[in-house]
């Protein structure tokens, strides 16, 4: 057994003082990690203690107080010298050795994560490819183009699907745009630039790299997510007071031909209108940010593009090749030689829900195996299997739609909100405009697997809610002439049987009006620093429809309801992993997600002023997993959960909304409001107008009772309640329903403290009254021939119109915006409490 002997201490790059150090170090790691260590000035691994032998009658206990003794008299010695002693050389790790590459999801091009991607060569092929078989370039074709130069992470894995119009009519074709790596795409193995000369050569001859490069080294990604969803109302009303006529001269010629002239004129002085417009919009904008610099990695690539006739046919596949440039934060890099993570493995429900919940918790990239197009298998033959046939129809508008929604990109964009509370897709019609239906998706973890760390990127979350309302109104008034020559025919002694005239017209308006608008946005978040880990996880996606039924569907009701499973990424902050009860990746470490304070002296235990210092911002919300206990301090909260300073967290709606749900279920007075989802038989007898009016109150009603805006308006939902107002309207009778939530939340105990959280709110009011005038002037032509079907009952006309209108308008008015920020401190307190509603 060594003891370290005392050296001086060592310079930059120099592991230990002295020849004594370096014979301690080789004699510890081996000269070849010595060697390794002083060329690159990197610190060994400390080694574990030796462990003695245990001899002849129990000597083991000796021999451990005679190693302390020893390893406590070196560095005494060396105090006693003024110089400080030598730590133990710390051990390299392999992986470091064999430098840093892409990881597997980005090697492979299956999704973007926190990368991105530019300076396409060889897209011109894709634009090309698909205007030859199509017979145009314009239109999908062009937004195709555009979304690919601007957005090409989007068509990694399986790419997009499209649905293109032909140019000589028809269904038109099915378009998959797919990016992948080419067989000859050689990536670099990163090392830093001064290991770059001394780097032993890769066994498969990859190039290397450097790491910080000048370049790249403080160039900083950001990828931001945004979902988000708007319901919109309006109601109007006009009256107008006037007069206008249309008369006939007449003189008989000759026997049974009329001449003469015609004219015609209106005049409306007393017109008046009034509208109303309501438009509430939540939204969830997410940004992930690397903490350090960034290296460009060039790629070359393959453009595949297939092809397909949407009625039916043989598909036709092309293939380019071309190249990228993608840029990767250097702390997503992972070690040469770093597995895959292995299979997920089954999340049990209630931590599923919890992961969640969490407020660390983003997806970085979606996946699937399965192709995008009608009959690859993939989320689009899944959410159209749950709706009428018509609507996902070759030409149907919703077909395009459709596709755009059940993109992996798009999926990614509306995790989180799918995980929580579920998304209603948006109204999707028919080609002829006679179907209309919709569907509810929601999302669900069902395996999961720890892959690697991802250092301290950050996570910039918000949940935002804006709700505006525009009040206008107007009076104007207008005046129509024209006059022309007439004839008339018919052999009646007193007048002609048929008349008819061709004239100009001339028409102005004149209108004054008045807007008041107010919009009122609230945002709160937070700013969650820390180290980061990532798992690869399983999610198994659900979709109900709902509106009209096909046959098959009326028979076998269990078939509007439909599961798809796909791949995803998520980053979440080791500490709250580790909370949730999560495998750490290998290697990684965590300490407490909620740090307690430590009580004063002498508190003995009980309450009484935390040690740590008092955060400006809180968070409250209910008990973490292993944190039901309060914390030993008497820190509280003055105001209770309202406020600026405090946001809620891991509020679980689900319970609330089946509650209501159930309600409008169960109670027959309010049958009729709420469309029936899945496989649930709906009401018979119901018409396009009423299952309109039925999507539009879920959809306000999901909006109400979301996460996002419980969280978002938690003074209002704390003290008056949030409302949402439903209507019913039939025939002859309209009813309206009102659903009031309110909260009412126990006395909050102090959890303890958050490191690296910083609490984050908004709050803005924005007012305009504006006022102006327009006027429009028209001009045109009129063409009216009438008839006396029967001579002193019955007369009939037609009329033929054109004309052309120019119209001004000039507004103006005042606009006001107070906004207040709230930035909290690096650290959050953190309450628990048990909410009702």
């Amino acid at each position: 057994m060594r003891a370290p002997w005392p050296a001086r201490p060592a310079g930059p790059g120099v592991l230990g003082g002295g020849p004594q150090g370096l014979r301690g170090m080789q004699q510890t790691l081996g000269n070849a990690a010595t060697a390794r260590a002083v060329r690159r000035g990197k610190q060994p691994f400390v080694p574990p203690p030796v462990i003695e032998e245990e001899g002849e009658g129990g000597g083991s206990g000796a021999g451990l107080g005679a190693r302390r003794g020893m390893a406590d008299e070196g560095p005494q010695r060396a105090v006693r010298r003024g110089r400080r002693p030598v730590a133990l050389p710390t051990a390299i790790p392999e992986s470091a050795e064999q430098g840093l590459v892409l990881p597997s999801y980005l090697r492979d091009l299956e999704t973007g994560g926190l990368s991105t991607a530019y300076g396409l060569t060889g897209q011109e092929f894709v634009g090309t490819a698909i205007a030859t078989v199509v017979g145009h370039g314009d239109g999908t074709v062009a937004a195709i183009t555009a979304e690919l130069a601007g957005r090409p992470e989007s068509f990694f894995g399986q790419g997009r699907a499209f649905a293109v119009e032909g140019a000589e009519g028809g269904d038109g074709f099915a378009v998959t745009v797919s990016i992948a790596r080419a067989p000859d795409d050689q990536l670099p193995l990163f090392h830093p630039a001064a290991d770059l000369a001394t780097a032993a050569p890769h066994p498969d001859g990859t190039p290397f790299a450097a790491l910080d490069d000048p370049e790249g080294k403080e160039i900083k990604v950001d990828v931001q997510h945004n979902s988000a969803t708007s319901v919109s109302s309006s109601a109007g009303s006009s009256a107008a007071k006037g007069a206008g006529g249309t008369a006939f001269g007449l003189a008989p010629v000759v026997p049974g031909l009329w001449l003469g002239a015609a004219a015609t004129g209106s005049v409306q002085p007393w017109q008046s209108s009034r509208e109303s417009r309501s438009q509430r919009g939540l939204a969830e904008p997410r940004v992930l940010r690397s903490d350090k610099g960034s290296v460009e990695v060039p790629r070359r690539v393959v453009y595949v593009v297939r092809i397909r006739r949407q009625e039916g046919g043989t598909q036709q596949l092309f293939r380019g090749s071309g190249g990228l440039t993608q840029r990767v934060p250097t702390e997503h890099l992972v070690a040469d030689g770093t597995d895959a993570p292995p299979r997920p493995q089954p999340v049990g429900g209630g931590l599923a829900r919890q992961i969640s919940l969490a407020d660390s918790s983003a997806p970085v990239g979606v996946s699937d195996t399965a192709a995008p197009h009608e009959g690859g298998g993939g989320l689009f033959d899944t959410v159209a299997s749950v709706l009428h046939p018509s609507l996902t129809a070759p030409g149907a508008p919703g077909r395009s739609r459709l596709y755009g929604a059940t993109s992996t990109q798009n999926v990614l964009e509306d995790l989180p909100r799918l995980l929580r509370d579920g998304v209603t897709g948006e109204d999707l019609q028919s080609k002829d405009g006679s179907i209309a239906g919709t569907y509810r998706m929601r999302a669900v973890v069902t395996g999961l697997s720890p892959a690697w760390g991802t250092g301290k990127t950050q996570l910039r979350t918000h949940q935002q809610a804006q709700h505006s309302k525009t009040e206008t109104a107007g009076k104007d008034r207008a005046l129509t002439a024209g006059a022309g020559p007439a004839i008339g025919f018919g052999g009646a002694p007193d007048a002609a049987v048929v008349r008819a005239t061709a004239m100009p017209v001339a028409a102005a308006r004149k209108a004054r009006f008045s807007v008041n608008e107010q919009t009122v946005s609230t945002r709160q978040g937070a700013e969650v620093r820390g180290e980061k880990v990532l798992y690869l996880g399983t999610v198994q996606f659900t979709a109900e429809g709902t509106g009209p039924r096909s046959a098959r569907m009326i028979l076998r009701p269990e078939t509007r309801v439909a599961t798809h499973a796909m791949r995803v990424w998520i980053s979440l902050r080791a500490d709250e992993a580790q909370e949730l009860g999560l495998p750490l990746p290998p290697g990684v470490t965590a300490g407490d997600f909620i740090k307690r304070p430590v009580p004063q002296a002498g508190a003995g235990g009980g309450a009484g002023t935390s040690a740590a210092p008092a955060a400006e911002a809180a968070t409250t919300g209910g008990p973490a997993s292993g944190t039901a206990a309060p914390a030993p301090d008497a820190r509280h909260l003055p105001f209770g959960a309202m406020g600026s300073s405090v946001t809620l967290g891991r509020i679980d709606t689900g319970p609330m909304v089946r509650a209501v749900q159930n309600l409008f279920v169960n109670d027959a007075q309010l049958a009729g409001y709420l469309p029936a989802f899945g496989a649930t038989r709906p009401a018979v007898d119901i018409s396009k107008e009423e299952h309109e009016a039925q999507r539009t109150n879920y959809r306000e009603l999901m909006a109400a009772l979301s996460e996002t805006n419980l969280r978002v308006n938690k003074d209002q939902l704390l003290s008056t309640g949030i409302r949402v107002r439903l209507r019913r309207k039939s025939a002859m009778h309209s009813h309206d329903v009102q659903v009031r939530v309110r909260g009412v939340m126990g006395e909050p105990s102090h959890l303890g403290d958050i490191d690296d959280w910083l609490v984050r709110s908004h709050a803005g009011v924005a007012a305009s009254v504006q006022s102006g005038r327009s006027s429009s002037r028209s001009i045109g032509g009129m063409v009216l021939a009438q008839a006396r079907v029967v001579p002193g009952v019955l007369t009939g006309s037609v009329r033929y119109e054109r004309q052309n209108t120019g119209t001004r308008r000039n507004q103006a008015g005042p606009t006001t915006r107070t906004d207040v920020l709230t930035n909290g401190s690096e650290s959050a307190s953190a309450f628990g409490a048990a909410p009702g509603s």
